[in-house]
Order: C-alpha cells, then sequence, then structure tokens
C-alpha cells in the first residue's frame, strides 16, 4: 500500500506558480517520507511529489522529539499547579502543528533567504522521483 494525501491551497492573489506563497497546511502532521502528495493551487497550477523529497528523515524525528520533550514535563505542571488554587482551570494549550518559517528555511533564491515553492525548479526532479518510484514497483510486480 502507497499513502497518497492530497493538499490543496486557494490562490486569492492570483499569482504565477513560480512565484507562490502558497503552501499546503501540514497540521499536525509532517509528510511522511514514504508518502506521495499531490498539492494544488486553485486555478493555477498542480503538482505531485515524494514526502521524502520535501523534508529530511533527520528533521522529522528533530521535530517530533521536540513535541515529545513538552509532553514529558505535563507531570511537573500539573504537580506544580495541583498545590495552588485555580477555580477558573487555567492550563497552557499546546496545538501541535507544524508551519513553513522563512527564518527556519535553508533555502535561497536569488541571494535572498527563501522557502523553496513547491513549484521551483526542482519541481520536474520531484516529480521525476514519483514517476520512478512507481516504474520501480511496477517492475518488481513484473518479476
Amino acid at each position: 500500500m502507497i499513502p497518497i494525501e492530497i493538499k490543496f491551497s486557494q490562490n486569492h492573489s492570483g499569482h504565477d506558480t513560480k512565484k507562490l506563497s502558497s503552501r499546503p497546511v501540514w497540521n499536525s502532521n509532517l509528510p511522511k517520507s514514504n508518502a506521495i502528495y499531490l498539492y494544488a493551487i486553485s486555478g493555477a497550477d498542480t503538482t505531485f511529489f515524494k514526502g521524502s523529497d520535501v523534508i529530511d528523515n533527520d528533521v522529522i524525528k528533530i521535530l517530533i522529539n521536540y513535541f515529545k520533550n513538552l509532553d514529558k514535563n505535563t507531570d511537573s505542571l500539573n504537580n506544580a499547579l495541583s498545590k495552588y488554587e485555580n477555580n477558573f482551570g487555567f492550563y497552557p494549550y499546546i496545538r501541535k502543528a507544524y508551519e513553513q518559517k522563512l527564518e527556519k528555511s535553508t533555502y535561497f533564491e536569488n541571494g535572498k533567504k527563501a522557502i523553496e515553492s513547491y513549484f521551483s525548479s526542482k519541481r520536474e526532479q520531484r516529480e521525476n522521483n514519483v514517476i520512478n518510484f512507481f516504474e520501480r514497483i511496477e517492475n518488481e510486480s513484473d518479476n
């Protein structure tokens, strides 16, 4: 079984896809390295890629461990709060969510830090990686 996920963004500004700042929303899940993603922008363009082509497995591990470490501190927080009156039940709400931030990007375009567009010049390479992946599976099933 091959996981496939569809991501969709609206194109309110009518930008050329090469310059699009629109990005898929990942919410509480990061791209999975073994999954295929179809990404479309309303009225603009569609592309597809493997999760492993847009995020490194080591980066995934670091980001997931960040939230695991936050969870580990819950007992300490609960213990500290139990010693005080808290009639209105104030408690942190930490939502696990991921976004793509310019200051965390390692990509540069025209000498400036940027977030790589899913429609960048590497688009064809990413799409070919998906095609090659399916061709390998097809060849293996023929043998």
